[in-house]
């Protein structure tokens, strides 16, 4: 038949021309050349295609009608088990029978199985929960690629042992809701993405090395990401990705992360979002973000290489018993805000640096607690520096920091017994020091370096040394209190235009075996000062005694020091006292006598009536007595 001013397509690789001219001899009709070529050629036409027996995937005898799957076709594996002896490239996979399997060769090869998913619904869908897809067998493996844009399904109704991948990349958009393990690396490139959902488990397996990539415009977020106890199971990643709900690390396994941020983002269900049953040093994260809206915890210890950032309302509390372990040698950032943050122990290792808030942003991203029994540990020439924030120990704990290592605090509060024999540092102000428990120190310097008026507000403490200084040139520590009783078992200074002003009801008491030191070259006015039995204080500084001055131990002032007693009746109690010069701007009726080894002094308003005791002027040179 002749049909005028019809177009014909020349496509099928030059094969059309052949069989339309074939056709027309037979008296056929160019439309039905054109149905007949389409059926002809399934890569023009895509087919479902079930196999009808096992045997390889080249085969024609393993598949209905003698059609290998190609590109385009929808498969069905039925109850057959299909080994893949070369790549392959298809729109869908579906196993769908108890008996359905897809392996590889065991005798050996990789292949590569490319799905495109374009029709949408599942790219992979293993429907019977005893279906089997192993791209593992003896020598044989089997890689996915994903690559169709339209939104495809990984479906799986049975265990996570029951699909499995090799290689698994993804540059295409997929889904999933179902349990799957991949023993080889992820990959998710370009603009791909794969999102999963409740209750999906996506397991990493397999004693080798393996890595987690994405691209910078991909997307990768699974809802729990197992990593299985099998020895040698390491994983690797420099990629940016999400955990909606939990990452387990077994036992034998390891997660490195030299680059990018893991944020956990999580709204609901099950609060434990990290597991490591493994050591400490076999779950390392770059950056580590964790969004909350309800309340999470961690079990077990792991390091974190980058910045700690924690935001939402909802509160991260880690186990009490963990370490969450800062190691780098870039200074790097722990970043609180929202729901409130509790750790465990807090180490910093030897050489790196972590800073606590962020002093840029104008509000507090510096505050969270310390656990029962916890500790901050700061190792070698590391650092742990605050610029905002309060750190509170919660119960029981300790501070520790190494000599060479710097530990600051901006505010630090404590709310059960700690205890340290180190040195480290207060910066804040109002309220630097606080809490209803008790700190207590048997070695090491406590500074207080807060340049705006700083307060301490803790009562009952014991200190080591107590250095009032700054810790940056040309600013000035200012530091004042007003609690009972603080006590001191080593030296008390004063840096050069810095202050300490006590108040009532405070009292200092200065508590030691061997010989300590007051110093002075700033401004220091204690309220009461008591120097206890066994003790024994000297000084060549001046200060101020507002209150009574109780010596039940060794006082001895000399040098140039100048004592000023402004408290009003019986100022100087128990034990006579030695000072340098000393002057009275009170009314003081002491009943105990003093040694005077300069001048002594009655200024102002002040008086000296003594009811008891003995003033002992022993000085080596010319001594006055004035009013």
């Amino acid at each position: 038949m002749k049909h005028a001013n019809t177009k014909h397509s020349d496509s099928a690789a030059g094969y059309m021309p052949d069989i339309r001219n074939k056709l027309r001899r037979k008296g056929m009709t160019l439309a039905f050349a054109i149905i007949l070529a389409f059926f002809a050629f399934p890569a023009l036409n895509a087919a479902t295609i079930t196999s009808t027996a096992t045997g390889n995937w080249s085969s024609t005898a393993t598949w209905a009608g003698g059609v290998v799957p190609g590109p385009g076709d929808d498969v069905v594996i039925a109850a057959h088990t299909v080994t893949l002896d070369q790549s392959v490239s298809i729109n869908s996979l579906v196993l769908n029978n108890a008996a359905s399997i897809l392996q590889p060769p065991s005798a050996g090869g990789t292949y590569l199985m490319t799905i495109s998913g374009s029709s949408g619904g599942s790219c992979i869908n293993l429907s019977n929960a005893t279906a089997l897809l192993d791209a593992s067998n003896g020598a044989g493996l089997i890689n996915v690629s994903i690559t169709g844009t339209t939104s495809s399904a990984i479906t799986n109704a049975g265990a996570t042992t029951s699909l499995v991948f090799n290689n698994l990349t993804i540059s295409g958009t997929v889904t999933s809701v179902s349990e799957f393990t991949v023993e080889g690396n992820i990959d998710v490139s370009g603009t791909g993405s794969f999102v999963a959902a409740t209750p999906s488990v996506v397991t990493i397996n397999g004693s080798n090395t393996k890595t987690i990539t994405k691209a910078t415009a991909g997307t990768l977020s699974f809802y729990d990401l197992a990593l299985a106890s099998t020895s040698g199971n390491n994983v690797t990643t420099a990629s940016s990705f999400t955990v909606t709900q939990t990452m387990t690390v077994g036992a034998n396994a390891a997660l490195t992360a030299s680059d990018g941020t893991v944020t956990f983002n999580i709204s609901t269900n099950t609060p434990v979002i990290i597991t490591n049953s493994a050591s400490i040093t076999s779950l390392n994260f770059n950056n580590l973000a964790v969004s909350t809206t309800v309340a999470v915890t961690s079990v077990g210890s792991y390091s974190v290489n980058g910045n700690l950032t924690k935001s939402g309302a909802g509160t991260f509390i880690p186990a009490a018993a963990s370490t969450v372990r800062f190691n780098n040698s870039l200074k790097k950032r722990i970043s609180t805000t929202g729901g409130a943050v509790t750790f465990g122990n807090i180490t910093v290792t030897d050489g790196s640096y972590i800073e606590i808030g962020d002093g840029s942003t104008g509000g507090d991203q510096g505050s969270f607690s310390i656990g029962a029994a916890a500790a901050i540990t700061v190792q070698g020439s590391g650092k742990l520096i605050a610029v905002e924030g309060t750190v509170t120990y919660s119960a029981a704990g300790s501070i520790s920091s190494a000599s060479g290592s710097t530990l600051t605090f901006f505010n630090l509060a404590v709310g059960g017994a700690v205890t340290t024999a180190s040195s480290f540092n207060i910066a804040g102000g109002t309220a630097c020091f606080s809490g209803a428990g008790t700190l207590t120190a048997t070695a090491g310097t406590i500074t207080f370096s807060g340049n705006a008026p700083a307060t301490i507000t803790n009562t009952g403490s014991t200190f080591f040394n107590v250095n009032i200084a700054p810790l940056v040139v040309n600013q000035v520590a200012s530091v004042s209190t007003a609690v009972a009783a603080i006590t001191v078992a080593g030296n008390f200074t004063v840096a050069a235009g810095s202050s300490f002003s006590a108040t009532t009801p405070s009292v200092i008491t200065f508590t030691n075996i061997a010989q300590r030191t007051i110093t002075n070259n700033g401004t220091l006015s204690f309220f009461g000062l008591t120097v206890d039995a066994a003790s024994d204080v000297v000084t060549t500084s001046s200060f101020t005694i507002a209150d009574v001055f109780t010596n039940t131990g060794t006082f001895t002032a000399s040098g140039t020091s100048t004592i000023t007693l402004s408290g009003a009746g019986t100022n100087i109690a128990t034990t006579a006292p030695t000072f340098q010069n000393v002057i009275f701007t009170g009314a003081s009726t002491p009943a105990i006598g003093m040694n005077v080894k300069g001048n002594m002094y009655v200024n102002g308003a002040g008086s000296y009536v003594a009811s008891a005791g003995t003033v002992t002027f022993n000085g080596t040179g010319t001594q006055y007595i004035g009013g």
